[in-house]
C-alpha cells in the first residue's frame, strides 16, 4: 500500500510540475505575443510617419516644380516680348513719320 501511496504522491507532484510548466509557458507565450504586438505597433507607427513625410516632401517638390514651370513660362513670354520690341519700335517710328508728314502737308 505504501508503494501505491508513494506512487500517487509522485504522480501528484509530476502533475503539479506539469501544470506549473504549462502556466509558465503560457505566460511566456502571452508576454512574447504582447512584445511582438508592441513591436508591430511601433513599426506601423514609424511606417505611417515615414509615408506622411514622403508625401509631404513629394507635395513640396510638386509645388516647386510648378513654380519652376511658371517661371519658365514667364521667361519665355518675356523673351517673346523682347523679340517684338524692335518690330514695335519700327512700327511706332513709321506711324510717327507718317503723322509728321501729314502735318507738313496740312
Amino acid at each position: 500500500m505504501d508503494e501505491i501511496g508513494l506512487s500517487e504522491n509522485r504522480l501528484d507532484e509530476l502533475v503539479a510540475t506539469q501544470v506549473e510548466s504549462t502556466r509558465a509557458l503560457s505566460d511566456a507565450s502571452v508576454q512574447t505575443s504582447q512584445a511582438h504586438q508592441s513591436r508591430i505597433d511601433e513599426l506601423t507607427h514609424q511606417e505611417q510617419h515615414f509615408r506622411q513625410s514622403q508625401l509631404q516632401q513629394a507635395q513640396e517638390a510638386l509645388g516647386k516644380a510648378e513654380q519652376l514651370e511658371n517661371a519658365h513660362s514667364q521667361i519665355s513670354d518675356l523673351q517673346s516680348a523682347k523679340q517684338n520690341i524692335p518690330r514695335q519700335l519700327n512700327s511706332l517710328q513709321s506711324e510717327e513719320k507718317s503723322e509728321i508728314a501729314t502735318r507738313r502737308v496740312v
